[in-house]
């Protein structure tokens, strides 16, 4: 009852119903129902030398990029390289970008973990909130795992105002 299941992108080769034999400090897993372990995605502690279940409630882990003045066009105008694994929610549920000056036509930024597209932020003609619409295959959790970049980047037109823009997606730490 009141249950909820959220399915989260994994490549094959990180799940399954046991854990793997021989983890590495900071490996992630996605545990399928097996009885012995709850499903869920994993972290390997070295430290602990134990599997630890992400804890969505109490690990936040936002990605705050901020641009200075008008963004130039067709470039990469922000840029980071995750430093631990993180969900992003689908559809960039609880993301939020803001310009201190609005556009005056709409203006695109596409976002990427590793040179793919995961969708774009929008800031609509004379509006300072921007709107972001997932990539096709963006449908459910996203895992960004350590290591992975994220990027942002312009269209190749400019916009003749729109300048300060910040745009922070809302994650969730898989922690350890």
């Amino acid at each position: 009852a009141n249950t909820q299941v959220k399915t989260i992108e994994v490549d094959n080769y990180k799940r399954g119903t046991a854990f793997p034999a021989n983890p590495v400090h900071l490996q992630s897993f996605e545990m399928l129902a097996n009885g012995a372990a709850a499903a869920g995605i994993y972290t390997y502690d070295q430290t602990k030398t134990k599997w630890q279940l992400a804890n969505a409630a109490t690990f936040p882990y936002d990605i705050a990029l901020a641009i200075m003045g008008k963004p130039e066009v067709n470039k990469v105008v922000a840029k980071v390289v995750m430093v631990r694994p993180v969900i992003v929610p689908a559809a960039f549920a609880g993301s939020l970008a803001k310009a201190d000056i609005q556009a005056t036509a709409a203006f695109t930024f596409t976002v990427k973990v590793n040179g793919n597209p995961i969708g774009t932020v929008v800031f609509a003609a004379g509006s300072a909130n921007g709107v972001f619409t997932p990539d096709a295959a963006f449908t459910r959790d996203l895992f960004i795992e350590t290591g992975d970049t994220l990027t942002v980047t312009t269209q190749a037109a400019a916009d003749a105002t729109l300048a300060f823009p910040a745009i922070t997606i809302m994650g969730r730490q898989v922690h350890v």
